[in-house]
């Protein structure tokens, strides 16, 4: 079996290969992606299907394939962020809609139990079950609070469960996304060496490690910015966002969307931007560029009132084209991929 699993994963990386080059995908490279999930490889049907996407990064198909990767690895709310993405490219698809339907039933499933869960008086028991819950949902963040809250129980209550799920959440997440993390810093150095090919199967190596770690899906979308795939490089810092609310991240995503044409979804993660950081003058000033060009000259000027009242020296940037630089990386504007 591993030698069979081996050979797919190599004709894959070869069928994506010839996809990078010509823009499009095959009949053979989304067969190649079943057999990956009839076979059960879940964590590598993942991470072909998120590098494929970040080639063709409106296409809606591959969306519904890292959908399904992510619920057969227990991610749910980010298999619903997906869906959500792609009902927006195509509304009235039925069979994403349907999934959509039973993805929200088994979060909302999920959410009750942990309502009743937190409603309990808060000892071991209920700490273990909770960290249980979010090692399913492969939530790094919320498994190690709650084993932390339990390991900090009298340990004369503490017992086996503890130290089973401590494993567990060691085994499933935290080993593995140490590694992914070693893997896409490796997997950059060998992009700038000039070993590109080699870059995008370490990153694929690294995804099908771990889909919890921001830094994973960071390190991602600096090797797609210096390709100017900027598409790719949104689907890879929306990951990274889902995972941590970050004020730069918000602000890489609306330059991002923003160098793309799309202004609406530039102006929300701008307007997320002044709500993790109310006195992000880059976000205010932003939101004005935005409405500009969305034809609201009283909503911009607004915005660069408050922008030009924080720091008065943007008033010599207004209407200049100058480089953007997103993930630490100077792009020209007006150049998109």
């Amino acid at each position: 079996m591993k030698k069979t699993v081996f050979l797919l994963a190599t004709v894959l990386i070869f069928n994506f290969a010839a996809f990078a080059s010509q823009g499009q995908i095959d009949k053979s490279y989304y067969d190649g992606l079943k057999k990956l999930s009839e076979e059960q490889k879940y964590p590598l049907y993942y991470a072909e299907s998120f590098m494929a996407l970040c080639k063709d990064w409106e296409n809606t198909k591959l969306m519904y394939f890292v959908a399904d990767g992510y619920d057969k690895l227990g991610n749910l709310y980010r298999e619903k962020d997906i869906l959500l993405r792609a009902l927006k490219l195509t509304p009235n698809d039925k069979k994403l809609k349907a999934k959509l339907d039973d993805t929200q039933a088994r979060i909302d499933e999920i959410e009750k139990k942990i309502e009743v869960l937190e409603q309990k008086p808060q000892d071991l028991q209920v700490y273990l079950q909770l960290a249980a819950i979010y090692i399913g949902l492969k939530d790094l963040t919320n498994a190690r609070k709650y084993l932390n809250k339990a390991n900090g129980v009298d340990h004369s209550k503490s017992d086996i469960l503890h130290r089973i799920y401590w494993g567990a959440y060691q085994k499933q997440i935290e080993i593995p996304t140490k590694k992914a993390i070693e893997i896409s810093l490796e997997a950059l150095r060998q992009y700038e060496k000039g070993n590109k090919e080699k870059a995008y199967t370490m990153f694929r190596d690294a995804l099908s490690l771990s889909i919890s770690s921001p830094f994973v899906y960071d390190n991602l979308s600096k090797m797609l910015i210096k390709e100017k795939n900027y598409g790719g490089a949104i689907r890879a810092l929306e990951e990274s966002f889902a995972t941590n609310k970050d004020v730069n991240k918000a602000l890489d995503l609306g330059n991002l969307y923003f160098l793309m044409g799309d202004y609406n979804t530039a102006f929300n993660y701008f307007q997320q931007a002044t709500q993790l950081n109310g006195n992000s003058t880059e976000a205010y000033y932003n939101i004005a560029l935005c409405l500009e060009k969305l034809g609201d000259k009283e909503g911009a000027k607004k915005y660069y009132e408050i922008a030009f009242h924080l720091k008065p020296e943007l008033k010599k940037l207004k209407n200049k084209k100058t480089p953007l630089t997103i993930e630490g990386i100077k792009i020209e504007t007006g150049k998109t991929k």
